[in-house]
């Protein structure tokens, strides 16, 4: 089962400010086995010239080496959640309802 409340609790200590001149933003990416473009994708992220958004991760409990992946890269990521999801809309509802 998700649990929503404890991923709440760490997220509420993200400090990024939302003002109208500069929104926060979120950025999700699903994630499942894709050990060979997910590197890719987190470069791609974080060389976005617009640096005022969150980073959320949902990875439907890889069994390759894309988790090893991404916990090398955790201090960038500001959610990480890696369980087993339905499908792939699941795994999104799970980073849209953070």
């Amino acid at each position: 089962m998700f649990k929503l409340k404890k991923i709440r609790k760490k997220y509420k200590k993200i400090k990024k400010k939302n003002t109208i001149s500069n929104p926060l933003i979120s950025i999700i990416t699903v994630v499942k086995n894709d050990e060979k473009k997910i590197l890719k994708t987190i470069k791609s992220v974080f060389n976005q010239s617009y640096k005022n958004f969150e980073y959320i991760v949902v990875d439907g409990a890889s069994k390759d080496k894309t988790l090893d992946i991404l916990k090398k890269h955790q201090k960038k990521i500001d959610i990480l959640i890696s369980k087993k999801d339905k499908n792939l809309w699941s795994a999104m509802n799970k980073g849209i309802s953070i």
